[in-house]
């Protein structure tokens, strides 16, 4: 299995690198309009500039390329043994708290009639397989390697294979691939008459695959979050049910319990706010103290009660165990499944740690130590089967009970922070998708950029896992409930890799369909048996996932509608110059931001005609300002602005990109960044404008923007495509002297759905959307701007 993790992982490489050597070769200048969503058919339209013109790129150079294209993905970063180590142990306190600690309750979940050794072994034999093939070789050794830049989770491996294919219901997605790409995959090096070809085939022209893939996507992200609401509320009530089991004079109530549990609760969601790398801090000495403690016990009762134990290794018990219970046999699946609890957050806490140091961590430390403990219990309960209901508490030797037992009652604290940090990944890869509405993010750590905190979501967690909490008083169905959801997004993890597996590995099909067929058989069997507790319980993960995946697609939806609108109503220059000429002669003085977004191909978006129809006033300069946000920790000064000119004189387009720890200060200095650049490019001979044939702007048109530009607005009493300024003009001197920063305009947009579709897409456009949107953090929550300065200017989408 590790061959095959060294070769799916050199694979990968090998195939990159084949994709950069074609990229170089047959890349060309269309190509890279494509890839950057822009529309070259109409030569009006320049590509951007970073910090010169994509025009003047040497084809001969790719290296020049690879400089112009920005970084819409960040490299890997690489560690080193130091730092992996390292990484490692944090990741005992964050990641592995959930599946380390399964042994607190996984004997005692199983209800047996007579139990016996066979029984035990039996059980133990599941346990150890259930974790062999599900949480080693399939997330370990290849679920792991399926990450979209870093970053794991179901939507990122949904995000990957739109990557290299159009697999999304709306082509214009932010995660589907551009076609000049897609020629460079190898795709279409395939055949046509392939088995693999065909697979492709059909999931890029089947509307119901396409639908399918976002519905397993979005219920994926939606199940992980509901488990997260429930996996804080389990594990701290069962450390504090804990207290009152192991100690029978502590005389605590059902209600102290909850009480209890509540406070906690409030406590950990409160230590969120100081990020991963302090929340491990305080966490993995209390994981490295029972990952060493726990296998030593187990150790000790094997020895004592059953030296033989690990001959439940052999899966022949398994078959033993299945004859002799049976039905009651196979609903008892549903309590062996908790030794995988967990499995799920160490796919989706990748972006907060390294692939390398999940897979040294839980295959040095968590796998060996989890074994071991499940096999002392085993031991354990053989010679002493009437423990069973409190298997942990009464497997401990009584020379170390309260030393042991505080370290438990704390463990089963730290288990919930798995899913905890993973919530705050898994809501960023939405957002960033369009699947969910804008929250607030804070990077906790300079040198890890998936290292983030959402106050939004940390608290809207903490209000839902308190509301279980109290409306199931601790109850057995919260307890019927766990595990419901991990299997469900189990399944859907491994359709997805399979998926991966094929589209994007180019593994053998009999590999794939080996993958798929195995867990899908194992995964499936532990679903019929946990849909059992489906009316005890079980229904509440669904509860919560269709209450999510409810939002993420109806955000979605929106979303698709309004930029199918803009697609359509894209602003063509005859009516953008129509537009202007209606506004009259005089421009308004100083420069104009208009924020807008250029990667969904939009050149010029509806709103901006919409506004200069409206206002019937344009500014002198008006730039088409895009702010994006680069995943890496800064970006520099020199490499930060991409320029543009949109075809005529003073309208331009310039995308700023910013690190996830730089400020997005839009004041004095990033304004004086803009004005070196719109004057480098005025300044250059591919600034072009149009008058039916590309023209070189005159000197006058740079010694407008130059002045415009040093704080010397002017008007343009006859305005016109071709025009020049007199510097003589009477009016022009009058301004001269004037000093006014720019005007920042954002365009809030609202959709209006007619009464032309149906009642269902009207009431969840028109009510459902439409508050998502007011009440959303809004985009520009995290600019720092002059509010004096700024507009917002509202149109109405028909939909």
């Amino acid at each position: 299995m590790e061959n095959l993790a060294t070769d799916i992982e050199l694979g990968a490489q090998n195939r990159w690198k084949d994709q950069r050597a074609e990229l170089s070769a047959e890349v060309s200048t269309e190509d890279l309009c494509s890839s950057l969503g822009r529309n070259v058919s109409d030569k009006a339209i320049r590509l951007p500039i970073l910090p010169g013109s994509l025009d003047s790129v040497n084809d001969s150079n790719p290296s020049h390329f690879r400089k112009a294209l920005p970084p819409f993905h960040h490299e890997k970063k690489s560690y080193t043994s130091w730092q992996t180590i390292w990484l490692a142990y944090q990741t005992l306190g964050v990641v592995y708290g959930d599946i380390a600690t399964s042994p607190l309750y996984l004997f005692s979940s199983i209800t047996l009639k007579e139990p016996n050794e066979n029984d035990y072994l039996g059980i133990l034999s599941l346990v150890f397989w259930s974790i062999t093939l599900i949480t080693l070789i399939k997330f370990v050794f290849v679920v792991l390697y399926a990450d979209d830049h870093g970053e794991g989770g179901n939507l990122a491996l949904y995000s990957l294979i739109c990557q290299h294919g159009k697999f999304t219901p709306n082509p214009a997605d932010g995660c589907s691939r551009p076609n000049s790409e897609l020629r460079l995959t190898f795709i279409d090096k395939l055949g046509q008459n392939t088995i693999r070809s065909k697979i492709i085939n059909f999931l890029e022209t089947s509307v119901a695959s396409k639908n399918f893939l976002v519905v397993i996507a979005a219920f994926g992200i939606s199940l992980l979050l509901g488990d997260g609401v429930l996996t804080p509320a389990i594990s701290v009530i069962s450390a504090i049910d804990g207290i009152r089991t192991g100690t029978p004079s502590a005389s605590l109530s059902k209600s102290v319990v909850i009480l209890v549990s509540a406070g906690i609760l409030v406590a950990l969601f409160a230590l969120q706010r100081f990020g991963t790398r302090h929340v491990s801090f305080l966490f993995s000495p209390i994981m490295v103290a029972w990952l060493i403690t726990t296998p030593l016990i187990g150790l000790y009762n094997i020895a004592t009660n059953y030296p033989g134990v690990l001959k439940a290794l052999s899966p022949h018990y398994i078959w033993i165990y299945f004859n002799k219970n049976g039905r009651h046999g196979w609903i008892s699946l549903g309590g062996t499944i908790l030794a995988v609890t967990g499995t799920e957050a160490m796919f989706a806490d990748l972006g907060h740690f390294s692939r390398a140091s999940i897979q040294l961590a839980f295959a040095l430390i968590v796998y060996p130590s989890s074994i071991l403990t499940y096999a002392g219990q085993a031991a354990y309960l053989i010679k002493h089967p009437q423990d069973q209901p409190t298997a942990f508490y009464k497997f401990i030797p009584h020379a170390v009970y309260w030393p042991m037992f505080a370290i438990s009652t704390l463990a089963a604290i730290v288990a919930s922070q798995a899913l905890i940090t993973a919530s705050y990944s898994l809501v960023r890869q939405a957002m960033e998708l369009n699947y969910f509405p804008r929250v607030k993010f804070i990077h906790t750590a300079a040198d890890q950029e998936g290292q983030i905190y959402s106050p939004e979501v940390n608290y809207s967690l903490m209000a839902a896992c308190l509301i279980v909490v109290f409306g199931f008083g601790g109850g057995s169905q919260i307890a019927n409930a766990y595990g419901v959801a991990l299997i469900w997004v189990m399944i859907i993890t491994t359709v997805l890799v399979t998926l991966v597996m094929i589209v994007v590995w180019r593994t053998s099909l009999f590999l794939a369909f080996s993958f798929f067929g195995c867990f899908m058989l194992i995964e499936g069997v532990y679903l019929s048996a946990i849909m059992v507790k489906f009316k005890e319980g079980g229904w509440l993960p669904f509860a919560i996932s269709v209450f999510l995946g409810f939002i993420m697609l109806t955000w979605h939806y929106g979303k698709q509608k309004s930029l199918e609108y803009e697609m359509k109503n894209q602003v063509s220059h005859d009516k953008l110059e129509l537009a202007i000429s209606l506004s009259g002669p005089q421009r308004a003085p100083g420069l104009c931001f208009f924020f807008t977004d250029f990667r969904n191909g939009i050149s010029v978006p509806p709103i901006l005609c919409h506004y200069i129809q409206t206002v019937r006033s344009v500014h002198q300069i008006v730039v088409l300002m895009t702010i994006r946000h680069s995943p890496q920790q800064t970006v520099p000064v020199d490499e930060r602005f991409m320029i543009g000119s949109l075809g005529y004189k003073g309208f331009y387009f310039c995308t700023a990109q910013f690190g996830y720890t730089d400020k997005i200060d839009l004041r004095d200095d990033f304004v004086s960044e803009v004005f070196s650049h719109l004057k480098a490019y005025i300044g250059s001979s591919e600034c072009t404008f149009m008058d039916n044939k590309l023209l070189t702007p005159t000197e006058s048109e740079a010694d407008q923007v130059a002045e415009v530009l040093s704080g010397n607005p002017m008007m343009n009493p006859s305005f016109s495509r071709t025009s020049s300024i007199n510097a003589e003009d009477p009016l022009f001197l009058e301004m001269g002297s004037q000093s006014t920063g720019p005007t920042y305009i954002l365009g809030k947009v609202t959709l209006k759905p007619s009464k032309r579709i149906r009642w269902v897409a009207r009431f969840i456009l028109g009510s459902v959307y439409t508050f998502l949107e007011k009440n959303c953090r809004s985009i520009t929550s995290p600019w720092d701007i002059p509010t004096s300065k700024f507009v917002e200017v509202g149109m109405f989408y028909e939909i």
